[in-house]
């Protein structure tokens, strides 16, 4: 039937005054009464709620997320703390080396003071426990990450000259060319 018909029916019906009857299927009016006996149950089930069990399911939630917390910041102390200790031994690092560089420093000033008061020329060391000892300086900086011009401008030398020695494997070899005498040289 199509709406128009339906609704032409109804006004048909009204002007006659016949009751318009709803019919409603049973299984409906089961559904609507079961649901109205479950919202007065849930209502005697909300009152019969005793307070201090609701503080008690509270309280235990409350205490889930607070434990997940400190499991989460004890993570978190824990990558800090191991952070901390490579921190400080890579310090101690550094203060050792740093304390060989002063000792170092100390003596190169002494030599150079000395080189003024005797009227030497240049302050390298050149013998091979001076130079090993450099070396082996040279290349602890060169192994926390300093470059070969850093470390030549902190000892006051060539770059070419750290080159050389990490070219050397930081190695002293012995010193191979001889040493220059007047009777040494050829004549052309």
């Amino acid at each position: 039937m199509s709406l128009l018909k339906a609704f032409e029916r109804n006004v048909e019906r009204r002007m006659s005054g016949v009751p318009i009857v709803k019919i409603v299927p049973r299984y409906k009016l089961v559904a609507e009464e079961a649901t109205v006996e479950l919202q007065k149950e849930i209502k005697t089930a909300q009152v019969k709620i005793d307070p201090d069990e609701i503080r008690r399911l509270v309280a235990d939630s409350q205490a889930a997320l607070l434990m997940e917390e400190v499991g989460r910041l004890r993570g978190i102390v824990s990558d800090v703390q191991s952070q901390s200790l490579n921190l400080l031994a890579k310090f101690d690092q550094y203060r050792v080396v740093t304390e060989k560089l002063a000792e170092e420093t100390v003596k190169m000033a002494a030599v150079r003071s000395l080189c003024k008061e005797f009227g030497v020329k240049g302050t390298y060391i050149r013998d091979a426990q001076s130079v090993e000892r450099r070396w082996a300086a040279w290349k602890q900086l060169h192994n926390q990450g300093m470059t070969a011009a850093q470390i030549a401008n902190r000892y006051g030398v060539a770059d070419e000259t750290v080159k050389h020695a990490m070219k050397k494997n930081w190695i002293v070899t012995p010193y191979s060319r001889k040493p220059k005498t007047k009777g040494n040289h050829e004549s052309k």
